[in-house]
């Protein structure tokens, strides 16, 4: 069984856009804006690719459809970028309808065709679990009768998330893991982390720990008593505690980078549990080590 993804990335189709131009010219120009083509670069290098690359069954394929005016500095850089996921590679055409230049690449990517092919749609903006691929190896095998019974089958995981991405850093992040009772760790930078937020977490069926920014949900968080209480020089903080209901504790914690006091909300302590990891800013090897970590001047 072949599993094949297909990704257009800036490829200007005629049709398939939810952007409509009056001509392909149009179209192409819209495409390749350099700010714009930057935006694409920069989601697909940070949210889609690393997905692709951290698959734990490797077991598939990957086609990466751009246009064939496709400026050659950003071909480079997406080559480059490809590079270390030997699964993908990178289709050249010409503007063309969107349904039947889809059709053709697939078909011909095809290994055998008396042989299931599973095919997938990934966006340069996409993310998938790390499992993705095993997962859907076992559901097309779960799926078996009805392969038999059907020339084509379809299947839908209808619960992802949409994450949002701007200077805020403000998302929605999709939790490949249920935390239904696990006891779990988890943080996440939001708009909307607060209070009222950990304590519904700490409860049932949560039953797990969140840590995060506090911006503008400050309700019953000592937002202007935390700044207070921190030192002037950078690198300085503080620390309130306090119980919150079903005797849960959380801490409020506020630290200065430079002439700013970032807040943050926690409810597992200034630290986590678990096995401590190098920072990617860190010079030292990464691994799972515990490593000092200097505060920006």
């Amino acid at each position: 069984m072949q599993v094949l993804g297909l990704c257009r990335f800036s490829y200007p189709a005629l049709g398939g856009f939810q952007v409509g131009h009056d001509t392909t010219a149009d179209r192409i120009a819209y495409l390749y804006d350099p700010a714009r083509l930057e935006e694409r670069f920069r989601l697909f290098e940070t949210v889609a690719l690393p997905c692709l690359m951290a698959q734990t069954n490797p077991d598939f394929g990957m086609i990466v459809l751009v246009g064939d005016r496709f400026p050659p500095v950003h071909l480079e850089r997406l080559k480059a970028l490809l590079a270390p996921l030997p699964q993908a590679r990178i289709v050249v055409e010409p503007p063309r309808p969107h349904r039947e230049v889809m059709k053709e690449i697939l078909n011909k990517a095809r290994h055998a065709r008396s042989e299931p092919c599973v095919q997938f749609r990934f966006d340069d903006d996409d993310a998938i679990a790390v499992d993705f691929v095993a997962k859907l190896r076992k559901a097309v095998d779960d799926a078996a009768p009805l392969l038999v019974q059907h020339k084509s089958v379809a299947l839908d995981w209808n619960k992802g998330y949409v994450a949002e991405f701007g200077a805020t850093s403000a998302c929605n992040l999709r939790l490949s893991k249920s935390l239904h009772g696990k006891g779990y760790a988890w943080g996440g930078d939001s708009w909307f982390m607060g209070v009222t937020e950990v304590e519904d977490m700490l409860q049932p069926p949560f039953l797990s720990y969140p840590y995060g920014a506090v911006k503008t949900h400050t309700s019953r968080y000592p937002t202007q008593a935390l700044i207070d209480a921190v030192g002037p020089n950078s690198g300085d903080w503080a620390v309130f505690s306090t119980t919150v209901a079903g005797g849960h504790e959380i801490y409020a914690i506020g630290h200065r980078r430079g002439g700013t006091v970032h807040t943050f909300i926690s409810s597992h302590g200034t630290s986590v549990t678990g096995v401590p990891q190098a920072h990617k800013d860190d010079v030292a090897a990464l691994g799972a080590r515990a490593v000092a970590r200097p505060c920006p001047k």
